[in-house]
């Protein structure tokens, strides 16, 4: 056994290409827990970011190739959701191609491990469609029993005088501000935002930083 390239973080999730020459795979930040699609090459003994210059490349996740080579499938975020795209491969050095992924499923599920059927007509992949349910404690009946109507979301954090409530809203990832009784509800961050940064938005929020 020896080692093959040296990676800056952990790899999941291995897939060899149909042919045996190259080994796609994910690596994951240790610092931000991203994943970012890599491929080794076995004649060069080299690897690298699969699509460093694509804008959805930020937790993406490997998955796998038709049976005759030409299409690469495989998960990314977007818009808070997993969805599977599609990456056409080339088919020659004198072909040229269009290089940027294609997004074949749109939410509500998050989809993970696409794979193709023999065929290469189908895909299958795993749905999964999170929820939560805000709850607190009722010492008088010692029981839970929902708040802001069961809302789904995490990372509750309130101001110090306690009339104002900031939450993330699940499995969207957008921070949400509203009363403690759940009036007058407003958005503050949009589109395919970070999980994290929502959380450390809710936290300067409950510290009045």
């Amino acid at each position: 056994m020896r080692d093959f390239v040296s990676l800056p973080g952990k790899a999941i999730y291995l897939q060899w290409s149909p042919d045996g020459k190259r080994l796609r795979f994910s690596v994951v930040d240790a610092r931000s827990g991203d994943t970012s699609l890599w491929q080794a090459d076995l004649a060069t003994a080299s690897a690298g970011p699969l699509l460093p210059d694509w804008p959805g490349s930020r937790l993406a996740t490997s998955g796998g190739w038709t049976p005759d080579r030409r299409y690469f499938f495989f998960t990314a975020v977007e818009g808070g959701t997993s969805n599977v795209w599609a990456l056409r491969e080339p088919e020659g050095i004198l072909r040229r191609i269009n290089s940027n992924p294609i997004q074949l499923t749109t939410g509500p599920l998050s989809f993970y491990q696409p794979t193709s059927s023999k065929d290469g007509k189908n895909i299958f992949a795993v749905g999964e469609q999170t929820r939560g349910e805000l709850m607190r404690y009722d010492v008088e009946s010692r029981s839970f029993v929902p708040y802001l109507q069961g809302h789904s979301a995490d990372h509750v954090a309130f101001s110090h005088d306690g009339q104002w409530v900031a939450y993330i809203e699940f499995p969207e990832s957008v921070l949400v501000r509203s009363r403690a009784d759940g009036s007058d509800r407003r958005q503050l961050t949009f589109g395919p935002s970070a999980r994290l940064q929502s959380a450390m938005v809710a936290g300067r929020f409950t510290t009045g930083v």
